[in-house]
């Protein structure tokens, strides 16, 4: 075709490609976003396998009397446990029926989002049946395995320790416990936590665990919105004009001379080509540019006439280039040959030419399709349409694309970390409700509502700050994972910028959760009466 269309002497620039198997440009945009969602729904994923053993944990654990007194009457294990089994699939079967709407509706809104803001898109609603299909049949295998476990250990629990409803383990049986308490913990109550920690390792991991999850996912959302905004500020900030004028014809319709005896304008070429199976973005240039800083990290600038180009320092290093090489850039009449003299800092893919060179390259030597100004109205007498938006404009589009990026990740960290605040408040009533003892003696005693309380934010502190620094940590690492995926995909340099202020309310909101949840335990628990609490009767 190329050659058909020179013998006629038709010059151009730009070139149709061919897209296979009917895909569409927005494709590739479309994987990205959906690459980047997807990876955090395997987070929420994680998270909400681990609120689902949790609460048929708790389901069935609460019911270690009720079994105790079948297995006293006669009852043998095995339809106790296709009892507790069945009840745990029962309410997970009704909870599908809730949580399927839900998700197809919270998903549909996300996906809307997405597409509107990124692509210019508004979809149709879509459903589709596999993963709803996958999500029912993975909840009810996961309740499935979970209950098996958890009615194995209540039916296989000593008989006289399930009658009387309490933990018939002795502290002090191990070395960790006697090391334990030995450490000063500053009173009673300080000992009194520190050895119900002790006792239950394997719990007291757990929590610390979905306590992580929760503060990793609430860190890592902001992060990931801090790293994109800052992305695209960088990407803006070796350019410093007013106005940015563009040719809407194909082809570079501008005269370069344009420019001749103005000083408040510059013209240039703007074009795409592909390097290698990447597509990057060729910018024309003057060997001395006035709204153009490269920002160089290595060698030098172009010179005037020499088939010179200065790329985008995070593609060179992916792509192994370096200063030196020669470079092959596909362009619509066909293969350019560029030495590469320097390396510029512009976190995108972007590669730097000589204007000259490139129009005649381009089959249209002397000419331009795009116009940089220090003024927001360049005054352009021109025979073609053009199209100029001013820095306040992209910079409008810029804060509302942000805003959009904030509220996407927003609306999905707020879901992972939702799910997982319910995985930690789960596990921790379970495990006080097991304690409604230890809280009715102290009662008994004379210990006031304010010690029960203070006795419990002991032990939930500790928790607490280990979970929060962890978690940080995990929040860190996942958006380093991240972005070093999207990096490492998409051949540019984006660069990771933890949400720093965002430490304290997450800190904040988390002890604030679990102070709530000490104080609805502790109301609960002192409402019913002492004697009822200390004989376990329901």
């Amino acid at each position: 075709i190329r050659a058909v269309l020179a013998v006629d002497g038709d010059t151009f620039t730009t070139f149709p490609e061919y897209l296979p198997d009917g895909t569409t440009p927005i494709d590739a945009v479309i994987a990205q976003v959906s690459t980047l969602i997807g990876l955090l729904g395997v987070v929420a994923g994680i998270v909400a396998l681990v609120l689902l053993a949790s609460t048929t944990t708790t389901l069935i654990t609460e019911r270690t009397r009720e079994v105790a007194v079948m297995r006293a009457l006669g009852g043998r294990s095995r339809p106790l446990r296709r009892r507790l089994r069945r009840l745990a699939l029962g309410i997970t079967a009704v909870a599908l029926v809730i949580g399927l709407p839900l998700g197809i509706v919270i998903s549909n809104l996300i996906a809307r989002m997405v597409l509107e803001e990124f692509v210019g898109v508004t979809p149709d609603v879509a459903v589709d049946w596999r993963v709803v299909a996958a999500s029912a049949a993975g909840a009810l295998v996961g309740a499935r395995l979970v209950s098996a476990r958890a009615a194995r250990k209540v039916v296989r629990a000593p008989l006289a320790t399930a009658l009387r409803d309490r933990d018939g383990a002795p502290f002090g049986g191990r070395w960790t416990h006697r090391l334990a308490a030995r450490v000063p913990t500053g009173g009673l109550i300080g000992s009194m936590a520190t050895r119900v920690s002790v006792h239950r390792p394997g719990r007291t991991i757990a929590t610390v665990a979905q306590v992580s999850a929760a503060v990793g996912a609430a860190f890592l959302v902001p992060s990931l919105a801090t790293s994109v905004n800052d992305f695209n500020t960088a990407s803006h900030a070796v350019w410093s004009w007013e106005s940015l004028t563009v040719a809407r014809d194909a082809g570079l319709p501008l005269s370069a001379d344009l420019e001749r005896g103005r000083a408040d304008l510059e013209t240039g070429i703007w074009e795409s080509g592909e390097v290698g199976d990447w597509q990057v973005d060729v910018y024309g240039l003057p060997p001395e540019p006035t709204y153009f800083d490269p920002m160089l990290t290595d060698g030098r600038w172009i010179e005037a006439g020499a088939h010179e180009a200065v790329v985008s320092a995070g593609f060179a290093e992916r792509e192994q280039l370096a200063v030196g090489d020669s470079l092959d850039v596909e362009l619509a009449p066909g293969i350019a040959e560029y030495e590469i003299v320097g390396l510029s800092d512009d976190f995108a893919r972007t590669l730097y030419t000589d204007r000259t060179v490139l129009a005649a390259d381009l089959g249209s030597p002397g000419m331009a399709n795009v116009v940089w100004a220090s003024v927001a109205e360049p005054a352009l007498d021109v025979p073609v349409a053009v199209r100029t938006n001013t820095a306040d404009d992209l910079a409008v589009d810029d804060n509302a694309a942000r805003s959009a990026i904030v509220m996407i990740f927003g609306a999905i960290g707020a879901i992972v970390a939702g799910v997982a605040a319910l995985a930690v408040i789960s596990s921790l009533t379970v495990s006080l409700y097991e304690r409604r003892h230890q809280f009715a003696a102290l009662q008994a005693i004379g210990g006031r509502r304010r010690v029960v309380r203070r006795l419990v934010f002991s032990e939930l502190l500790p928790i607490g700050l280990v979970g929060v620094v962890a978690g940080i940590a995990v929040g860190a690492l996942g958006t380093r994972g991240i972005i070093g995926s999207f990096e490492a995909s998409n051949a540019v340099d984006i660069g990771v910028t933890d949400a720093v202020w965002a430490i304290p309310p997450i800190a904040a909101g988390a002890f604030v959760v679990l102070a709530m949840l000490t104080v609805v335990v502790v109301r609960s628990a002192s409402r019913r009466p002492v004697a009822v609490m200390l004989r376990g009767a329901a």
